[in-house]
């Protein structure tokens, strides 16, 4: 959890901002979006999301304490499967990228 003033900010919310701010961009690309967010009252709250354009395909699942599998499936039908650990803005801002650059 990273703290902005008084408010606390926690990567899922970070990944939520993000699929709001872009959503229409990724439409526009034909990029296909969606964000899933897990329970919250659970002991490992996660969310998920998902792109797809044509053939390809990237998944993030992400839990509060950074913990994150990544997926990517290329237009061979490749799949890459990745467990990443996500525990900055910074890095996440990276995995985002990376997954927006598999699809396009």
């Amino acid at each position: 959890m990273h703290l902005l003033g008084v408010l606390q900010v926690t990567l899922l919310d970070v990944v939520l901002a993000w699929f709001k701010s872009t959503k229409v961009l990724l439409d526009s690309a034909g990029v296909t979006a969606t964000h899933t967010q897990g329970d919250s009252s659970s002991p490992k709250p996660s969310c998920s999301l998902n792109l797809r354009h044509a053939n390809r395909e990237a998944d993030l699942v992400l839990w509060t304490s950074g913990e994150a599998e990544l997926g990517i499936m290329g237009a061979d039908g490749a799949v890459i499967q990745e467990h990443v650990e996500i525990l900055s803005v910074e890095t996440l801002g990276v995995v985002l990228e990376r997954m927006v650059r598999a699809v396009l």
